[in-house]
């Protein structure tokens, strides 16, 4: 704990130093990973300072803005103020416009289960814009820090749906969305089913596909990568 209290004690202490420190001393993770990514906001350099105070229970350096508890007592928790509600009509009026992952035409050739992701990420994109919008002006400690790590944790579901709809529009699928047979150890029998799912797939492209097939196309378009990447491991023949 001596590296914090010289940190502590130091008038021209650096930011980012004082995360590194907060994350190898603290277990609350979730609220390392807040404080790193609000760091530039006076807000949460002062938070930064007061858990770091916390930890070895000394006084820093230069004046620090006093944060009250956050520890919820019976007393305070009944009138504490619930975030404020967030109507789809101030969530639209956010300055915060979130652009398509997937064009119009993709968009409209896509599954529902596409277009559903499509339309959650852009849902949720305007609610977490809404909330840092009015995240300094809630009236407590309290409710900031739940409107941040619920920011938080809607940036990680977007994220999530980024790498999803990214995989959607490379392959076609999702990342195992269907169930897939085991793929040929031996080089010929990968070479000779890499065929075959080629074929199917060339056939299936062509038509106007029904759930049925829709589904065995999107299970042949994945059993393509593994077949690939399992022929990718035997040496090449020169």
């Amino acid at each position: 704990m001596q590296e914090i209290s010289k940190w502590l004690s130091n008038p021209n202490r650096d930011a980012m130093a004082g995360v590194a420190l907060l994350n190898r001393f603290s277990n609350n993770k979730t609220l390392c990973r807040l404080i790193s990514l609000k760091i530039s906001q006076p807000y949460y350099l002062a938070k930064l300072e007061y858990e770091l105070r916390k930890l070895v229970k000394v006084k820093a350096a230069g004046p620090v803005k006093r944060l009250p508890t956050l520890i919820k007592t019976e007393r305070t928790a009944k009138r504490q103020p619930p975030l404020p509600a967030m109507s789809d009509k101030q969530v639209d009026a956010s300055a915060e416009k979130p652009t398509s992952r997937l064009t119009a035409i993709e968009f409209a050739k896509a599954p529902p289960a596409i277009q559903g992701l499509e339309l959650k990420w852009k849902k949720l994109y305007k609610k977490r814009a809404y909330l840092r919008a009015n995240l300094e002006s809630m009236a407590t400690d309290e409710m900031r820090l739940e409107a941040a790590l619920l920011i938080v944790k809607m940036g990680e579901t977007i994220d999530g749906i980024f790498t999803d709809l990214d995989y959607y529009r490379k392959h076609g699928v999702l990342p195992q969305s269907v169930a897939l047979p085991d793929v040929p150890t031996d080089l010929k029998d990968v070479e000779d089913e890499l065929r075959r799912c080629r074929s199917r797939i060339s056939k299936l492209k062509k038509l106007p596909r029904t759930p049925k097939q829709e589904e065995k196309y999107a299970a042949d378009l994945l059993l393509k990568v593994r077949l690939e990447s399992q022929r990718a491991k035997f040496p090449q023949s020169t």
